[in-house]
This record gives structure tokens, sequence and C-alpha cells, in this order.
């Protein structure tokens, strides 16, 4: 349980956060808001759905549940889709962290970071 809500949280906050800013700016406070409350929604309610599914199924992860519900070929779309998910999300930090280092040594470089 623990290392699925780490998992689950860490999935959230790593790709929500950098992009939430931007967003929220685009859409605007109200408008912004209330997709964003609509998004919580939909994510709380399919989450406890396939929670419940597991239970019913008794199934303990994502990849044995969807592989009882779809077979073999949903086993592999899944982990599929894991492994692309993981490799967007490594390219997205290195990018933001080529950004961030680069201005960083810029600064101390130019004397600034006194």
């Amino acid at each position: 349980m623990f290392g699925a809500s780490s998992n689950f949280i860490n999935s959230i906050i790593g790709a929500g956060i950098i992009g939430l800013p931007f967003a929220m700016k685009e859409a605007g406070t109200v408008l912004g808001s209330i997709l964003l409350l609509g998004i919580a929604l939909a994510t709380y309610f399919g989450v406890t759905l396939i929670i419940k599914l597991g239970v019913l199924l008794n199934e303990k992860d994502y990849e044995s549940l969807a592989g009882r519900v779809f077979g073999n070929a949903g086993w592999v779309i899944i982990n599929v889709a894991n492994a692309m998910f993981g490799y967007g999300a490594c390219c997205a930090y290195l990018i933001i962290m080529t950004d961030t280092v680069t201005t960083v040594i810029a600064h101390w470089a130019l004397g600034g970071g006194e």
C-alpha cells in the first residue's frame, strides 16, 4: 500500500506541479479552478473504480488487473504505457534541470553568485 501510494503521489506531483502554474495562467483563475476541481473529481472517480475492481478481482497491482480484464494485450499496453510515461518524465526533468543549471552557472560565472 505504501509503495503504490508513493508512486501515485510522485506521478501527480512530478508532472502536475510543473505544468499547473502555466495552465492556471492560460485558463484564468475562475475557469482554471473549475477545471482543476473537475479533473480532481474525475481522477478520484477513476482511481476509486480501479481500486474497487482490484478488490473485486483480488488483483494486487495495476498490470495484473489490466491483464485480467483485457487479457495479454492489456498487460502489454499498460507496461508499454508505463515505460513511455517514465521515459517522458525523465526527458522533462532533464530539460528542466539543463535550463536551470545553465542559468545558475552563468550567474555564478558573471560574479553574481556571492
